[in-house]
């Protein structure tokens, strides 16, 4: 399965042109082959996967579909992992994986994008308006 996610195998076999209806097929039967297992790697490689931008090949259809089989293969992954017991998803705490899906869904930056884009702000604001009225305050909108 893994030699049909270009994701998955070294860099100099990269040259392999694979169909990405075989990749969303790939991928969603790594997630029936881990199925419950709440492996890491697989968690934070699904996870990466939905994150990714798209390419400019401008295949916007078979991106969805490959990211929806990733988000489905990711499921099947943790599946019955979740919830407030002590040993459910133990491994993959640390990963926030709510957190990121959520900002998949409604979209933003993550943390250290957030923090350098306000550092580069604040280097550019002027010295009159960082001593202003805290009520006024820039509304800019970032696309991540």
């Amino acid at each position: 399965l893994c030699l049909h996610i270009p994701s998955l195998i070294p860099q100099h076999f990269s040259t392999i042109d694979v169909a990405s209806a075989v990749q969303a097929a790939a991928v969603a039967g790594a997630g029936l082959l881990y199925e419950g297992s709440c492996h890491r790697m697989m968690t934070e490689f699904l996870l990466n996967e939905i994150g990714k931008r798209p390419s400019s090949d401008g295949n916007v259809s078979d991106r969805e579909a490959y990211t929806l089989a990733c988000g489905i293969a990711l499921g099947m992954v943790n599946l019955c992992k979740g919830g407030n017991d002590a040993d459910s998803g133990a491994g993959v705490a640390d990963l926030r994986i709510e957190d990121r899906l959520c900002r998949y869904i409604i979209g933003g930056l993550d943390d250290a994008e957030m923090r350098r884009r306000r550092e580069e702000t604040d280097r550019l604001s002027l010295p009159s308006a960082s001593s202003s009225n805290n009520s006024e305050r820039c509304s800019c909108i970032y696309e991540g």
